[in-house]
């Protein structure tokens, strides 16, 4: 067992650090750093994925180099397939939940959803995936781009899936968290923040509750 943690920096570096004792979790050392940008990194995420190699997505808001790139175990992969044109905000994989691929959530203006799946899989006679020492070559597709149904300039700001990778929550820049259901990718609900009561600005009674729009108000694609 290992316990790993990833950050990535302002100077597109993603630095990966171990604890050599995972009872003694204060402590941790730097296994590997790998440059992965000329310009920022933004984000990045960890993929669940159990029967496959660990993998990291990474994102950038750098007009420069808005894409994506994967690391694993810890080699740069180039994945051309991955390219979004504008900036990235945030990036989530879904829990696997038994898939046998990986899908990977994108947000900049729109939220771009990409399959990843193992083109060189192997198993033995008894069904066991096969470790291979080899880098992993993957075969990208994007399922579907989520666009705003408001159709109004926003930028995702965070994303995440729920725990059987079935429903994507994004938060935007104009105040909106949206549910889609995944597969037909479809809205689900709308929420947006409304201000109950408006007292001092020191008024610690002041709350915010949260509404859900009406399923009429939905726009469906």
């Amino acid at each position: 067992m290992h316990l790993f943690q990833a950050t990535v920096s302002s100077q597109g570096v993603l630095r990966i650090y171990e604890a050599p004792d995972i009872m003694n979790i204060s402590m941790w050392s730097l296994t590997q750093d790998i440059v992965v940008f000329r310009g920022r990194c933004s984000c990045l995420t960890w993929s669940t994925q159990r029967l496959t190699k660990p993998l990291i997505a990474v994102g950038s808001d750098d007009t420069h180099s808005a894409a994506k790139r994967v690391a694993v175990k810890w080699q740069l992969l180039e994945l051309p397939a991955l390219k979004v044109t504008d900036p990235v905000t945030d990036i989530a994989f879904a829990p696997s939940a038994g898939r046998s691929y990986h899908l990977l959530a994108v947000g900049s203006k729109d939220i771009c959803i990409f399959k990843m799946s193992d083109k060189d899989k192997h198993t033995d006679m008894d069904g066991d995936f096969l470790e291979r020492t080899a880098p992993t070559n993957y075969e990208v597709t994007q399922v579907d781009v989520l666009e705003n149904p408001l159709h109004a300039p926003i930028q995702m700001w965070r994303l995440s899936w729920n725990i059987t990778g079935t429903i994507l929550t994004g938060a935007s820049s104009d105040g909106y968290v949206r549910l889609w259901k995944g597969n037909i990718w479809s809205p689900m609900a709308t929420i947006r923040s409304t201000d109950d009561y408006k007292g001092s600005t020191d008024d610690p009674q002041t709350v915010t509750s949260i509404c859900s729009l009406t399923k009429e108000s939905h726009i469906y694609y």
